[in-house]
């Protein structure tokens, strides 16, 4: 068996190790040891070799929006950033609501990605729950749609207990109609009680179900979910930015952007290593639709949101062992992915990352994908990964992102190890 061995510093079961990562040629990762007896080296010596990131909430707007962006330009953004693995959100048009768009989306990513993916299906009134079930163990529901969330609780029923849930909780009898001329404006049409009882009713109608709440917004939120036994997520826009920042309209987003005690609270919880899910809910709008007189809620960010982080451990504020904990291994376990991605195990596919915490650079819209061509986290510091490898092929190579449209796989497909559904 051919063997290549990668040496750096491996995060290795929560430690960062000195050691070689070996690699078959079949791209699956077969040890983690000091020294491969007769294998080809590649040396990444002082360098770290994590794993790769798993986004678990991205809006790459194919189809029916792919002026926005895309399965290809989505994907070769997610893999610069350092995200070999996407779940995909089924609010396109058509809506992911049963077989025949289910399987839409699945041929457009199959031709496009670059990237593995996960495919959610939608949870509206008229969706075919059956279908959706027999090809994704991933659901998604915004609780805002529903006029009465109630009528949920007859399809939670429906539901195995091994598929994910993912549910936008803001409840839809706190969320306000009229016009917004500020960010200020759009977080009171949308208040901080909405995402609260949003929670409260999700976590009462899928009891006992694997329940994840998406982007946490408010300290209120964060508070109420941290001894629940579920997952829920935080954004770096939400850690990172508020509503009193001069972001208008760029900054309009579902839920909307907070106070700055709220990004205290989620960044306290994030540095203490006590949220289980990051995520970048990369959602992409055009330009002069953000600066229309309704701007659409919405920023990109897949290709940012491990770089951002990347920066503060560098400078000691968070641990690389928690980071990818959030990133990469919880999002593992709950999609059902533990084993084959998430961590740098034997038997696992190797989606690696090697980065050099000394590559810091400003974040500028000509090093984006994004077909967006736009990013709110301009100017911020930055460390991009060096090289990205997914099922141990180097699809980023000294920063330089290798576009292979079709590489990426569904990873509950016949072909993807042991996912058949």
């Amino acid at each position: 068996m051919s063997i290549v061995a990668y040496s750096g510093k491996i995060l290795y079961r929560g430690n960062l190790v000195d050691a070689e990562l070996g690699v078959d040629e079949e791209g699956i990762i077969v040890g983690i040891r000091k020294h491969f007896e007769g294998a080809r080296r590649v040396s990444f010596s002082g360098k770290l070799i994590i794993p790769g990131a798993i986004d678990i909430h991205v809006h790459f707007r194919d189809p029916g929006y792919t002026n926005k962006e895309d399965f290809k330009t989505g994907s070769m953004a997610a893999l610069a950033g350092g995200v070999t693995t996407v779940f995909d959100m089924p609010n396109t048009d058509p809506k992911i609501k049963d077989l025949k768009s289910f399987k839409k989306k699945l041929r457009i990513a199959n031709k496009k990605s670059t990237v593995d993916f996960g495919i959610y299906g939608g949870i509206w009134p008229n969706s075919n729950i059956k279908e959706l079930l027999s090809v994704t163990k991933a659901l998604k529901i915004y609780l805002y749609e529903w006029s009465d969330p109630n009528a949920l609780e007859n399809i939670a029923r429906m539901i195995p207990n091994d598929v994910l849930i993912s549910i936008h909780a803001e409840h839809p009898n706190m969320i306000k109609k009229g016009e917004y001329w500020s960010l200020d404006d759009y977080n009171k049409l949308r208040p901080p009680e909405a995402e609260i009882e949003g929670i409260k009713a999700s976590l009462k109608i899928f009891n006992g179900k694997k329940l994840h709440i998406a982007h946490v917004s408010t300290e209120s939120g964060l508070n109420y979910l941290i001894s629940k036994a579920v997952t829920f997520e935080v954004t770096p826009h939400h850690m990172l930015l508020n509503k009193d920042m001069n972001l208008w309209p760029y900054g309009v987003v579902n839920p909307p952007l907070r106070s700055k005690s709220d990004n205290d609270a989620l960044w306290r919880a994030f540095f203490r290593g006590s949220i289980p899910v990051y995520a970048s809910d990369h959602a992409p709008h055009e330009i002069d639709e953000k600066e229309s007189e309704n701007p659409p809620p919405g920023v990109p960010g897949v290709q940012e949101a491990l770089p951002l982080m990347l920066v503060f451990v560098k400078e000691g504020i968070i641990r690389i062992e928690d980071l990818m904990t959030m990133y990469a291994y919880i999002p593992a376990v709950i999609t059902g992915l533990k084993g084959l991605k998430g961590s740098l195990e034997s038997g696992a596919y190797a989606d690696f990352l090697v980065v050099d915490l000394g590559n810091e650079v400003r974040i500028k819209e000509d090093m984006l994908f994004y077909k967006c061509e736009w990013t709110i986290y301009k100017g911020l510091r930055a460390i991009f990964p060096l090289y990205v490898f997914v099922r141990g092929e180097a699809l980023v190579e000294d920063g330089e992102v290798n576009e292979d449209p079709g590489f990426g796989k569904y990873v509950y497909s016949k072909d993807f190890k042991p996912f058949i559904i």
